[in-house]
C-alpha cells in the first residue's frame, strides 16, 4: 500500500461517469481474456463480467458505497460495496487495471476505512483462479468459508 501511494499520483473519487466505468470494464475484460485459464474459470469470469455490468444498474436501489481511483485522468480501479445488514458489508465489484502493484490492496484498505471498525466485509470466491486465491489469502481474512452458489439459468 505504501509503495503504491508513493509511486502513483492519483485521485480518490466517490462517483464516476457510468459510460467511463463501462469502458474500463471492457478494457479490463479484454486483458483478462488473454490469460491462460481453465474453461471453468473462463466461464465464471464471463458470468461475473455480465453480473458486474448488470449490478451497475441495480446498485442505486441499495445502500452502497463506491470508491474510484483515477490517475492521469483515467480510471485505474474501483470498488462498489453494499450494506447487507447490521455490521455486514458485501464487496460487490472490485476491478483494477492489470499490472498496477498494490492497487487492489489499497482499495481493500480504503473499503475497510470506509465501513469502519468492528464491521465485516465479505468478498466473492476466487473462481478457481490460484492467483486470485493467493491474493485474497494475503489479505489475512479473519475467516474463510466454503460457499456454494446455485445459479439457475444459462451459464456462458
Amino acid at each position: 500500500i505504501n509503495k503504491f501511494q508513493k509511486e502513483h499520483h492519483f485521485k480518490i473519487l466517490n462517483n464516476y461517469p457510468k459510460e467511463k466505468i463501462l469502458k474500463f470494464l471492457t478494457n479490463w475484460a479484454t486483458e483478462k481474456r488473454k490469460k491462460e485459464v481453465t474453461k471453468l474459470t473462463k466461464s465464471l469470469f464471463e458470468q461475473e463480467l455480465k453480473e458486474s455490468i448488470e449490478n451497475l444498474e441495480l446498485i442505486e436501489n441499495y445502500e452502497h458505497k463506491k470508491i474510484f481511483i483515477e490517475e492521469n485522468d483515467g480510471l485505474i480501479g474501483f470498488t462498489i460495496f453494499i450494506h447487507l445488514f447490521n455490521d455486514l458489508w458485501v464487496g460487490l465489484i472490485q476491478k483494477t487495471k492489470l499490472g498496477i502493484r498494490g492497487l487492489s490492496q489499497y482499495l481493500y484498505h480504503l473499503k475497510a476505512k470506509e465501513i469502519g471498525v468492528n464491521k465485516i466485509l465479505t468478498t466473492g470466491a476466487e473462481a478457481h483462479d490460484p492467483n486470485l486465491k493467493s491474493f485474497k489469502e494475503s489479505l489475512r481474512p479473519i475467516d474463510i468459508k466454503i460457499i456454494y452458489v446455485l445459479k439457475i439459468g444459462e451459464i456462458l
